[in-house]
């Protein structure tokens, strides 16, 4: 535990807590909005796979042209105002302090099973209790895909 810690250097907690403080207004949308309510667990069945893969690696090496693109998406989020920017941008800078292989975009792709514009697209198609289980199901498969390995 101590090696993984000391080969985490100052950037990468500075990045994320950047990136969390501005996308602090999900939690509003996900306590408000019918079709966002639940989005804290499916963000926690999104993360579970990043994490547990991240703990396992001995050798974690970050990818900084995903922190470079969630931090310009972050930025250009809080500059607009749009939340959507900025929710993609944590995506990206989790993806790259927490995912061993973010290259694989099906488990990035899966980001938006949590994040209030599948909430907004499902809600002309569906009830707020079947988004909520389609969110769950997409999570899901974006953080099992993490585990998939494609063959050289």
């Amino acid at each position: 535990m101590r090696k993984l810690i000391s080969q985490i250097s100052f950037l990468e907690p500075t990045l994320l807590v950047y990136s969390i403080w501005h996308c602090r207004s999900i939690l509003d949308a996900w306590r408000t909005s019918p079709y966002d309510a639940g989005g804290e667990y499916i963000f926690l069945i999104w993360m579970a796979p990043c994490l547990l893969l991240f703990a396992s690696t001995r050798r974690q090496r970050f990818n900084h042209v995903l922190l470079l693109a969630g931090i310009i998406s972050t930025f250009g989020g809080h500059l607009t105002s749009l939340h959507f920017l900025s929710y993609i941008g944590l995506t990206f800078v989790l993806a790259g302090i927490f995912c061993p292989r973010p290259s694989n975009w099906i488990g990035l792709t899966g980001s938006f099973s949590w994040q209030p514009v599948s909430g907004w697209a499902l809600s002309h198609f569906i009830n707020p209790g079947s988004a909520f289980f389609l969110c769950v199901f997409l999570s899901s498969g974006s953080g099992i895909s993490l585990f998939w390995e494609p063959r050289p």
